[in-house]
């Protein structure tokens, strides 16, 4: 778990420009995003607390290849994009859970 959660901090500090990049000259929007992130929400009961990384990631999964699947980076780096969509989902309904995580995980 706590591997998954490095990685997914390693991931995106290395890659956010890029993915910055390809969403705003995309056709996803603000309203897309919202929609795809309740239904991660929606697809983990709508839980009041953060819920651990594994059903985060496993709901994650099923968001990125149904809403995902026919973006380039679904081809070439999926397991990019399921993190990025963890760690979206995290920052958009527990983002207090989220910052203590990055700080227990940040390097000293």
């Amino acid at each position: 778990m706590i591997l998954c959660i490095t990685t997914v901090k390693q991931y995106n500090m290395k890659t956010i420009k890029p993915f910055q990049t390809f969403l705003n000259e995309s056709d996803w929007g603000s309203s897309d995003q919202n929609i795809m992130m309740q239904s991660i929400h929606k697809g983990l009961s709508e839980p009041s607390s953060a819920p651990g990384l594994d059903p985060v990631l496993t709901a994650a999964e099923e968001a990125v290849d149904f809403y995902w699947e026919d973006w380039e980076e679904y081809k070439t780096d999926r397991a990019g994009l399921i993190n990025k969509a963890a760690k979206d989902y995290y920052r958009k309904y527990f983002p207090e859970w989220l910052e203590g995580m990055q700080k227990m995980f940040k390097s000293k």
